[in-house]
């Protein structure tokens, strides 16, 4: 019985472990694009700016906004929806000089992850990098860019 008892705990053992180690989409685009100020390098938008723009949303934040290699080659060549892999990043301060961060917006393009809208894996975060509650398929962000679905749900003019 001993023996049963002590493989049994074990084997719940190693499941929360393994169940630990996997990494949230969140946090997987945390380390893809965010940390380490990695987004800095990709590209920006065609006709952007170094300048910081208002936004409407985001916490009334000024904004910039960054888009990987994958975005950029679907932008040569748009179809009308950004392919599997996509990161857009929208990066936010309070104030138009840019001295205050108040975080990072993360549009993630994840084949099959929300088919109603557009597979966009909303992410948000925190000036200390910690998620907030626009997490996955966050209806405040959806809501908002239901205006733009035509366009692939991106409001950044790049056609």
């Amino acid at each position: 019985m001993h023996a049963v008892t002590t493989r049994v705990a074990f084997a719940a053992v190693l499941l929360t472990l393994c169940a630990c180690s996997e990494e949230s989409p969140s946090r997987e685009a945390y380390d893809l694009a965010i940390a380490g100020d990695a987004y800095k390098d990709w590209a920006r938008f065609p006709n952007a700016t170094d300048a910081l723009y208002p936004s409407g949303q985001h916490n009334g934040d000024f904004v910039r906004s960054y888009m990987n290699d994958v975005a950029v080659a679907a932008i040569a060549d748009f179809k009308g929806t950004f392919p599997d892999g996509t990161i857009l990043v929208k990066e936010q301060f309070a104030e138009v000089e840019g001295k205050t961060s108040t975080g990072h917006t993360v549009m993630w393009k994840r084949d099959g992850y929300d088919p109603e809208h557009g597979d966009w894996y909303w992410i948000a975060f925190n000036a200390k990098g910690e998620t907030t509650s626009a997490d996955g398929m966050a209806p405040y962000c959806s809501d908002c860019h239901t205006a733009v679905k035509a366009n692939d749900w991106v409001y950044t003019n790049f056609k």
